[in-house]
């Protein structure tokens, strides 16, 4: 079998060298943020996710388009609540092991056990029972008929059960995956070193090895692009686009993406858990004109959690829209009982854009009275932060495939047993509204379009109307990318595939 598999190999490698693909190339890629653990079961930030997803396989894959298609399982179902899938015979992990239906089974039920903790829960609660057939079939029964179950299904990386069971910790920090590259090693906020996995089930990975390397200045990475230290920059400003392409070395890769990116108060805490406080900070800002400045054409401002080319948009939502008022905003805040100001931190990721918002807002909200800390922090460091509640206002930004239920029932619906603990979640805004959760499981239960677009407008109404979120933009996906990378697709939810179906990146020598 050995001996076959070489052979099949050295004749791919023929094909490709004919073609002038080449098979010895290094891609190092600049991260806005270094991932917080490498193990897909106890986390699911973008920014982790980035990393681990070159590691490890999900049962089902998303295309360029947006279309989910089969990955390591096909699927069947007649009712979209009992789904039935049927793993590839032959995969192997990275050490050799073959993958079968007790790692899907142990994937899933590891994340459902509230015990773990997992930021995925949320994502898998609906449902209400999995087992294994047989050694390569799982059927998983959810508690109602869920048509977008398979998006779910799209996050949820399938770990070695064995292998993480017998030191979860370990597991954290060099995994074993099935996906097209090996973790070689891992320096904590240095980079991320992985190389091809030369018995990939899928194909062929074209590149020899892959180094993540997390730079959070924007500025500094460009200047990394520049001179050829890295290959791709996955975020740039947009004072930086002419200067790429007047670059005749670089490329910038520009197309629409499907995100939300906003500031959050915690209205658990004091001063603004008083709407009026959350009014006042609205008004107290200009908004439009701050990611106007800051942005450019890298995006748009938002006025909903929701995107207006979302079918599920509610337009109706735009008149809670506050614009900018610093006389009002002083008024609502004496109303609320801080006539001489008061002190606040603002909390946000090390990104340009959100720090730079946070900055421009801090000298504006100066001028009504509120005096405004700027904390920004790596990655591992902040979501802990909300997760406990110690942030009163932050900043947060969220991809999605098609469906609208991927964001908005993460980021809106309570997480009550989450609140309670401090354990890791997707809301820390600690808003509960019955309204608003019942809208969101009705609208899972559904699949008439219209009747959840209905759903989906009373959930940003009531958000929206209580100030819990002062929307901040829509960014556009971005990647610049030196030319001699060769088969690189920006992708609407901003993933960066290196080794699917549709791509397989290359670099010329």
């Amino acid at each position: 079998m050995k001996r076959k598999l070489a052979v099949l190999v050295m004749l791919i490698l023929a094909t490709l060298t004919l073609l002038g693909v080449t098979t010895d190339g290094v891609l190092t890629i600049a991260v806005e943020k270094d991932a917080r653990s490498l193990d897909p079961i106890v986390v699911g930030d973008n920014a982790s996710f980035q990393m681990y997803i070159q590691v490890f396989d999900p049962l089902v894959s998303v295309t360029p388009n947006l279309e989910i298609v089969p990955s390591l399982a096909t699927w069947e179902t007649e009712d979209s609540q009992t789904w039935v899938f049927h793993i590839r015979e032959g995969i192997k992990f990275h050490n050799g092991d073959l993958l079968t239906a007790d790692d899907v089974v142990y994937t899933f039920k590891t994340v459902m056990d509230p015990a773990t903790s997992s930021p995925n829960f949320e994502n898998l609660k609906i449902i209400n029972s999995i087992e294994k057939l047989d050694h390569y079939t799982v059927k998983i029964v959810l508690q109602y008929p869920f048509a977008a179950f398979l998006e779910r299904v799209f996050t949820q990386p399938i770990v070695n059960a064995k292998v993480r069971e017998a030191d979860p910790t370990a597991y954290g920090l060099k995994p074993i995956g099935t996906g097209p590259f090996v973790v070689e090693k891992w320096e904590k906020n240095n980079q991320l070193v992985l190389i091809r996995n030369e018995n990939y089930w899928m194909k062929y990975p074209n590149l020899a090895k892959v180094i993540m390397k997390p730079i959070p200045e924007h500025s500094v990475a460009l200047v990394n692009l520049e001179s050829g230290d890295v290959d791709m920059v996955m975020s740039v400003l947009p004072d930086d686009f002419d200067r790429i392409r007047k670059n005749q070395k670089l490329e910038l890769q520009i197309v629409p993406a499907l995100n939300y990116y906003y500031l959050a108060f915690n209205v658990a805490n004091t001063p603004v858990s008083d709407i009026n406080v959350r009014k006042a900070i609205y008004m107290g800002v200009d908004m439009n004109a701050i990611v106007k400045a800051v942005l450019g054409e890298a995006g748009v401002r938002a006025q909903s959690s929701l995107s207006p080319s979302s079918w599920a948009y509610n337009k109706e939502v735009e008149k809670y829209a506050l614009t900018y008022n610093p006389t009002e905003a002083i008024k609502l805040l004496k109303e609320a009982g801080y006539a001489n100001g008061f002190e606040i931190t603002i909390y946000t990721p090390q990104d340009t854009y959100r720090r730079k918002i946070a900055e421009l807002m801090q000298i504006q909200l100066a001028a009504i009275g509120i005096k405004a800390r700027v904390e920004s922090l790596e990655w591992a460091s902040y979501l802990p932060l909300i997760d406990v509640g110690k942030c009163s206002m932050y900043m947060m930004g969220w991809n999605w495939l098609t469906d609208p239920d991927g964001l908005i029932y993460d980021i809106h619906h309570s997480q009550i047993d989450a609140w309670k603990t401090g354990a890791s979640s997707y809301n820390g805004t600690r808003f509960y509204s019955e309204v608003v959760d019942k809208a969101l499981e009705d609208a899972r239960k559904i699949s008439d379009p219209a009747q959840r677009k209905i759903l989906y407008g009373t959930v940003q109404d009531v958000i929206f109307s209580n100030y819990v979120h002062i929307p901040l933009f829509h960014r556009v996906s971005m990647t610049a990318i030196n030319k001699r990378v060769k088969g690189y697709v920006t992708n609407a939810i901003e993933y960066t595939f290196l080794c699917t179906p549709e791509t397989n990146v290359w670099v010329e020598n």
